[in-house]
C-alpha cells in the first residue's frame, strides 16, 4: 500500500514539472500577410505581420546577414508590423531573422527570405533608319521592357514645331513596337519619351532624340541696310532658323575697337536684331548669333559682319584672314567699303589684332600653344555637355569629313552627338555618340592626314579653289544654287545628262543614286553627309 502511495506521489510530481516545460515549448512567432509575394523590385514596399504564439512580446529585433542591407529594427512597429522599401544597394537575397521577446525572458525567432530584384527597365532598340529620318520616311523602333508584367505603353514628344507633334499613343502597339512617318510639318528635333506601366502601378521610361529633316541651321535674312553704316544709323536683320525652332537667341561681337555696344538685348526671342551704333563703335563687328532650344543647348549658329564707318566716311582696316586655306565662318558678310580707303596710318599692331580676331571667328587659333585641327591629337574621352577647344577641334574634324553640318562652336550638343554616331558607324565602330579610345584612334588617324582642310560655315556652301563645296542637305523638290552646282558636278563626273536647271527633280535624284552606287554609298537619292563628303573630294 505504501508502495502504491509513493508511485502516485512520484507521478503527480512529474506531471507538475511537465506543465511549464510544455508551455515553454509552445512559444513561437510566425510571418503572416507577406505582400507582395515573389521577388521585390527596387522601390517596391514589402510588408508582413509578426504573429506570436504562447506569449505577448514587447520587443522585436531584426537581423539581416546581407552586407549592405537597409532593413533594420526601425522597420518593425511596436505591434509587430514590418514595412520596408529596398533601394539599389539591397539587390539580392535577404534571409531576415525576426526575434520577439517579452519582459519576463520569453523569446522566439523565425526567418523569412526576401529577394530584392533590380528595378524595371525600358530600352529602345532597333532604331531605324537611325536618329535622323527624312520627311516621308518611316521611323521605327522597339521598346523592350524588363521586370514589368503585361505593360501598357504611352508616348510623349517634346517637339517645338508650330503645328505640334503628330506622334500619338497609337503609334506604339501592346508589344512596344513603334512606327511613325513624319510629314513636312514635323521637321526639327523630337525628344520622344516612351512610358511603360503595369497593372500594379510600376512604371519605367526611356527617351530617344530624333531629328526629322536636315541638321538645324541659321541664316541672316532681311539685312538692312546692306552696306556699311555710320554711327546713329540703325541696322536690322533676322536670324532665320531652318530645321528647328529656337526658343532664345544670344549674340557675341568680335570687335576691332575698344568695346562694342552690342548686347543680347539687341536680339529678341524671334531672332530679330536691331542696333544703332554709337561713335565708339567705329570699326568692324563680326557678330556670332546662336539659336538655342530650351535646355538642349546650342543648336545652330551663324555670323554676320557689320562695318561702322568713322568720321567723314573713313573705312576701318579690313580683317586679314590668318590663313588663306581657311574659309570664313560668316554665312553673310556686309559688303566691303563703298567709299574711301583704309587709313594709311593704321598700325601693323592693329592689323595683327584684326587677323587674330578673324582667326578666332573662323574657329582657328593663331596662338603658338595651339595645335592646328589638321594635326590635333585627341587624348581624352568626350561626351555631350562638354565645352572647350578640344570639342571645337572634334567638331572641325567631323565637319571637314562631312559628318557635322553645324558650325563648330566648342559646345558638345545633340548635333555633335549625332555627328559622332555617324562617324562611328562609317568607321565600323559602335555608334554610341561619345568619344572613347577606339573613336579617338580613328579621329587621330584622320587628323594626321587631313592638313589644309577648310572649315566651312554653317548653312552655306562655298568654293575651295575652283571647286564648289557642298555643305547643306539637298533632296527632292529643293531648288537653288546648291542644286545647280550639284547638277554641274554630277554632269562633270558623267552621272547627269540633263540640263542644269537648279531644280532637284527625279532626273537629278536618279543621277545622285548612280553617283552613290559608284562611291559605295547607300543609294538614298538625296545628298547627306557621306554623299557631300564624296562630292567635295
Amino acid at each position: 500500500m505504501r508502495a502504491v502511495k509513493r508511485l502516485v506521489a512520484a507521478v503527480s510530481g512529474l506531471m507538475l514539472l511537465a506543465v511549464p516545460f510544455a508551455f515553454a515549448d509552445a512559444l513561437s512567432v510566425s510571418i503572416q500577410s507577406l505582400s507582395p509575394l515573389g521577388a521585390i523590385p527596387v522601390g517596391t514596399t514589402v510588408s508582413f505581420t509578426i504573429t506570436p504564439t504562447g506569449f505577448s512580446p514587447s520587443l522585436y529585433i531584426l537581423s539581416d546577414p546581407f552586407g549592405t542591407s537597409t532593413a533594420s529594427n526601425s522597420n518593425i512597429s511596436g505591434n509587430g508590423a514590418f514595412s520596408w522599401t529596398p533601394v539599389q544597394s539591397d539587390i539580392g537575397t535577404h534571409p531576415l531573422i525576426v526575434t520577439a521577446s517579452d519582459n519576463v525572458g520569453n523569446a522566439a525567432s523565425t526567418t523569412v527570405s526576401i529577394v530584392v530584384a533590380p528595378p524595371p527597365s525600358l530600352v529602345i532598340q532597333s532604331l531605324s533608319p537611325g536618329p535622323t529620318v527624312m520627311i516621308g520616311a518611316k521611323l521605327s523602333f522597339t521598346a523592350t521592357v524588363s521586370r514589368l508584367t503585361n505593360p501598357s505603353f504611352s508616348l510623349h514628344d517634346a517637339f517645338g514645331g508650330t503645328s505640334g507633334s503628330s506622334i500619338l499613343n497609337t503609334n506604339i502597339d501592346a508589344s512596344g513596337n513603334f512606327s511613325w512617318t513624319p510629314d513636312v510639318t514635323q521637321q526639327g528635333e523630337h525628344v520622344l519619351t516612351v512610358y511603360a506601366t503595369d497593372s500594379v502601378g510600376r512604371s519605367v521610361s526611356a527617351s530617344q532624340t530624333v531629328r526629322v529633316g536636315a541638321e538645324p541651321s541659321l541664316t541672316i535674312q532681311l539685312l538692312a541696310p546692306a552696306g556699311n553704316i555710320t554711327p546713329g544709323q540703325t541696322v536690322t536683320f533676322r536670324a532665320g532658323a531652318q530645321g528647328y525652332w529656337p526658343t532664345t537667341f544670344s549674340i557675341g561681337d568680335a570687335f576691332t575697337g575698344t568695346a562694342s555696344s552690342i548686347t543680347n538685348n539687341n536680339i529678341n526671342a524671334s531672332g530679330l536684331f536691331s542696333w544703332t551704333p554709337l561713335a565708339g563703335d567705329f570699326g568692324t563687328h563680326v557678330l556670332r548669333i546662336i539659336g538655342t532650344v530650351g535646355a538642349w543647348g546650342q543648336s545652330a549658329s551663324t555670323t554676320q559682319t557689320i562695318v561702322v564707318l568713322g568720321p567723314g566716311g573713313v573705312v576701318p582696316p579690313p580683317i586679314v584672314p590668318a590663313s588663306t586655306s581657311a574659309t570664313s565662318a560668316s554665312s553673310t558678310s556686309v559688303a566691303s567699303s563703298t567709299s574711301g580707303t583704309a587709313s594709311s596710318t593704321a598700325s601693323s599692331a592693329l592689323m595683327d589684332q584684326l587677323a587674330k580676331l578673324q582667326a578666332q571667328i573662323a574657329g582657328l587659333s593663331t596662338s603658338a600653344n595651339s595645335t592646328p585641327s589638321s594635326g590635333y591629337v585627341f587624348s581624352g574621352n568626350l561626351r555631350q555637355g562638354q565645352t572647350g577647344d578640344v570639342v571645337l577641334q572634334l567638331q572641325t574634324v567631323l565637319a571637314t569629313q562631312g559628318f557635322l553640318a553645324a558650325t563648330p562652336n566648342g559646345h558638345f550638343g545633340p548635333a555633335t552627338t549625332a555627328a559622332v554616331k555617324k562617324f562611328q558607324a562609317a568607321h565600323g565602330l559602335s555608334p554610341v555618340g561619345t568619344v572613347g579610345p577606339a573613336t579617338r584612334a580613328a579621329l587621330n588617324a584622320l587628323a594626321s592626314s587631313s592638313s589644309g582642310t577648310a572649315n566651312v560655315s554653317e548653312g552655306a556652301a562655298t568654293t575651295a579653289g575652283d571647286a564648289y563645296v557642298f555643305k547643306n542637305f539637298i533632296g527632292l523638290r529643293d531648288s537653288g544654287t546648291d542644286v545647280l552646282e550639284l547638277q554641274k558636278r554630277l554632269a562633270t563626273l558623267g552621272f547627269f545628262s540633263g540640263s542644269a536647271t537648279g531644280y532637284f527633280g527625279t532626273v537629278t535624284e536618279t543621277a545622285v543614286k548612280k553617283f552613290q552606287t559608284a562611291k559605295g554609298i547607300n543609294a538614298a537619292g538625296y545628298v547627306g553627309p557621306a554623299t557631300r563628303a564624296a562630292l567635295n573630294q
